[in-house]
């Protein structure tokens, strides 16, 4: 899916299908700010899954363009293309308890545990801590902020089934720029409502359908 297929319906859902209302310009910004609150509220629509190179300690930081880690899946070896054992999630807590030194005393060319906390969603820790030399790579998957879409035929970011929330929030974005028109305000009232809705029903519907373990199951 491009932009332009996005540019396409709002045009036509507006009365606007010439683009004499709102320029292209303006609904490029429209769809780069929607696919990033998408990304922000569903970080799984933007997911990868990289292979990265972790530095020296505990202390790891997904790539610049990421915006929060979602797993830590696997050791890659130290050439980063050999897959090899996968790595459990753990309390940071547990660590702490079981070893006090973990974060000093480095280990092994490899990572058994890695630790997370949401409030930091751009780091993780790994145990046991990467000695100085060497080199250790893992497989994570994290979610990547949307690039700016700055041409009509630009591909989105996000995967197709995305696009009646983002069409959504386009619209309320289109809208909400028109802020001297009382029924414009609440149109896009409206679109915005229709968003946080669509996203809302899609993980309700996501996490029904998951695959889980016998545990997880409610």
């Amino acid at each position: 899916m491009i932009a332009e297929d996005i540019l396409v319906r709002a045009g036509r859902m507006v009365s606007d299908t010439e683009r004499v209302r709102w320029t292209d310009a303006d609904w490029l910004e429209f769809v780069s700010d929607g696919q990033r609150q998408i990304a922000l509220m569903r970080p799984d629509s933007a997911s990868v899954i990289e292979t990265i190179a972790l530095v020296p300690g505990s202390r790891q930081t997904i790539p610049e363009i990421g915006l929060r880690l979602l797993d830590v899946i696997r050791n890659m070896g130290e050439s980063g293309q050999i897959p090899g054992t996968p790595i459990s999630s753990v309390k940071r807590g547990m660590l702490d308890s079981f070893d006090r030194y973990w974060h000093v005393v480095p280990g092994p060319m490899s990572v058994r545990h890695f630790a997370f906390d949401d409030r930091t969603p751009r780091h993780f820790f790994v145990y046991p801590a990467i000695p100085f030399e060497g080199s250790v790579y893992v497989e994570v998957a994290y979610s990547r902020t949307p690039p700016e879409c700055s041409a009509t035929t630009a591909t989105l970011a996000l995967a197709d089934i995305y696009a009646v929330p983002l069409l959504e929030f386009v619209l309320y974005r289109a809208y909400a720029s028109e802020q001297e028109s009382t029924v414009a305000e609440a149109k896009a009232a409206v679109h915005l409502e229709r968003f946080y809705a669509s996203l809302n029903i899609k993980s309700q519907v996501d996490a029904a359908v998951s695959p889980k373990l016998p545990s997880e199951a409610s």
